[in-house]
């Protein structure tokens, strides 16, 4: 995992010659990927690109409309991104806007055959352990 890591940060400093992305999947008994927002730098045909040529599986926290690029390589996407990261469910005046978008990556994984949409709490902000205990479902 660490050569994936460093070929792929060695792509976002300069033009990766094709001779240079070595296979670091040797024998194909582990399913490795990169997360996107590591290398958002890189475009995304280009990424998907070293993450084949590198033997790579999949790609985690594609946006919805990033699908069509890892599809397109052969790729998966292992966990689709959804709402922001700090402005979570933990908040009920989120819930709106964070339903809303999780149904937007749902509809996408599952238009497209990926296996995992992620969704976070958010920040506390404030919240207590007990008060969040409290805060409604999404249901």
């Amino acid at each position: 995992m660490a050569s994936a890591a460093g070929i792929a940060a060695l792509a976002s400093l300069r033009p990766v010659i094709a001779d240079e992305i070595k296979r670091v999947v040797k024998n194909g008994k582990i399913n490795q990927s990169v997360s996107r927002w590591c290398y958002g730098k890189i475009p995304l045909d280009k990424l998907c690109d070293i993450c084949v040529q590198m033997g790579l599986k999949g790609i985690d926290l594609l946006q919805p409309e990033e699908l069509p690029a890892a599809k397109k390589a052969g790729l998966v996407c292992t966990m689709l991104f959804s709402h922001d990261l700090n402005k979570g469910l933990a908040h009920t005046q989120n819930h709106d806007e964070c339903i809303a978008k999780l149904k937007t990556s749902i509809d996408a994984a599952s238009e497209y055959g990926f296996p995992n949409v992620i969704c976070f709490p958010g920040s506390r902000n404030g919240i207590s352990t007990e008060e969040g205990i409290k805060t409604p479902s999404m249901g």
